[in-house]
């Protein structure tokens, strides 16, 4: 799950036990029903808690005009793969309603891996049914409150939640570009966000909180390139929440994440067939919306080898990459082009390598008699097309720009130009400034290391890759649907229907 913390949530946790009432300072768990944005709220919890997609559609359609954040992901689809990973949020303390009734600020205490999050809901008390406005959903560290008086980690949280000194923002922002001078991929780059970083030391003064500190770095160096994948975040250590729980859970057994790998299909949505477009012929459509680890688990292998034999025997592939919510190593994705590059021998796809050029590690495809059991490729001469948004990301960016390197691909059918151009970087984050915080609350990762492919010596980090075809323009100007438009192409490759 590193991918999370590129996202800005930084720690998986497990269920917290929850302090009684009064070993607490005070906490307001309770939601007023004649105050119209806490109704709205609680209404609101109810349903996201649900996890059904069904209801939450439904809900959005009636209850919102939002300007900003609504859903809190990019889709409803996203806030369902959240809640379902998460398990149900309870309010924790409600710590601001507003006394025009239009604004509510909620902490909410999660079940398994985001333990705290502050929701801020904004609605519009001149309509009738009190409409969402505005959403905001953001990870938070644990509040002070919500840690009991005789906690003995609590005297750790006060230390590290202790407001800025100069003195302290000087040594945070010394630790970060010291890491970034001798570690950066690009030295020149790095001097640039170092000077930055130096020259804004005037303006952090009035920054006590290290929580707001941290935001306010990455802003500055997101300032100066949005490209550099160094992320510094202020996030309270795993150690610390599990001293917290009355049994801390262990490592998730393989059975467990076993079940919940297939509970999400393996990162794969439903396949549809198509026998209508053209009779005798199957054009199947393969959404992939997660890379789930393959190299460690032979039954993740299997399952996914299933899937991808699943459609081996259709004349025509549609993938779907417009909405992965998730992404992994790139050893997961050769895994699945495995099934896509009809070779008999393993097929050198990347290699990870630091900024000497030193070869880290290679990615490489499997052999034919390598792949799991039974399991079948789809075959090399078969049209193959690939659906992506400027959602497309990472792993599924990988997946798109290797078919296309090696001359598999018959057409990219983008909704937009390109791509999201990223390019997850190398994670080994590294704590500083630990004797004043202490261990593991200001985390930086600086990337070292990078993907370079092995037909093109390059990638698409900052460009993405660009479509073929965008629904909607040229020669589509009458068809907007990508899937539609994937779909008269595959028609047309099979040699039906030329008047397409």
């Amino acid at each position: 799950m590193k991918f999370l913390a590129l996202l800005g949530i930084a720690s998986l946790s497990s269920a917290a036990a929850t302090p009684h009432p009064s070993e607490l300072e005070t906490v307001n768990t309770s939601l007023s029903p004649s105050h119209p944005a806490s109704a709205q709220f609680s209404t609101w919890l109810s349903v996201f808690n649900s996890a059904n997609l069904t209801l939450l559609t439904t809900y959005h359609a009636e209850n919102t005009t939002c300007v900003e954040n609504c859903p809190i992901s990019p889709s409803l689809e996203h806030d369902v793969a959240l809640i379902t990973a998460t398990g149900p949020f309870h309010i924790a303390d409600v710590e601001y309603a507003s006394e025009n009734g239009t604004t509510v600020s909620v902490v909410l205490e999660g079940k398994k891996f985001l333990r705290y999050v502050r929701v801020k809901m904004v609605v519009n008390v001149e309509k009738e049914n009190h409409p969402i406005q505005q959403l905001l959903f953001r990870p938070i560290n644990t509040p002070l409150k919500m840690i009991p008086m005789s906690d003995k980690t609590r005297e750790s949280y006060a230390k590290a939640y202790r407001p800025l000194s100069e003195t302290l923002r000087k040594k945070v922002v010394d630790e970060l570009t010291t890491l970034i001078e001798e570690r950066f991929l690009d030295p020149s780059l790095g001097q640039e966000i170092n000077a930055a970083l130096e020259r804004n030391m005037k303006e952090y003064r009035g920054i006590a909180g290290s929580d707001e500190f941290s935001i306010r770095l990455m802003e500055d160096i997101r300032a100066i390139t949005d490209n550099a994948h160094i992320a510094i975040w202020f996030h309270e250590p795993y150690s610390l929440q599990s001293e917290q729980d009355e049994k801390p859970s262990p490592e998730p057994e393989f059975a467990e994440l076993l079940e919940q790998f297939k509970a999400q299909n393996y990162g794969f949505g439903n396949i549809s067939l198509d026998t209508e477009s053209l009779p005798g012929r199957t054009i199947a459509t393969l959404p992939i919306n997660g890379f789930i680890p393959t190299t460690k688990f032979p039954e993740v292998r299997a399952g996914i080898g299933a899937i991808m034999s699943s459609i081996a025997d259709s004349s025509a592939l549609i993938l779907d990459l417009r909405h992965p919510f998730s992404s992994g190593p790139d050893q997961n994705v050769a895994f699945i082009l495995s099934y896509l590059l009809d070779s008999p021998d393993p097929l050198h796809i990347s290699d990870i390598v630091d900024r000497d050029g030193y070869v880290n590690k290679s990615i490489v495809t499997l052999s034919a008699d390598q792949l799991p059991f039974g399991t079948v490729r789809f075959a090399a001469e078969k049209p193959l097309f690939v659906l992506t948004s400027n959602e497309t990301w990472n792993s599924a960016e990988c997946l798109v720009y290797s078919l296309r390197a090696f001359g598999r691909v018959t057409a990219v059918v983008g909704e937009t130009n390109t791509t999201m151009g990223f390019v997850a970087p190398s994670f080994d984050p590294v704590s500083i400034v630990e004797e004043e915080f202490g261990k593991g609350w200001w985390m930086v990762n600086v990337p070292s290391l990078k993907s370079v492919h092995a037909l093109t010596g390059g990638n698409w980090d900052g460009v993405g890759v660009k479509s073929d075809i965008v629904a909607g323009e040229g020669e589509w100007v009458e068809m907007s649907d990508v899937e539609e438009v994937a779909r008269s192409l595959a028609v047309r490759a099979l040699g039906g229907r030329d008047e397409l």
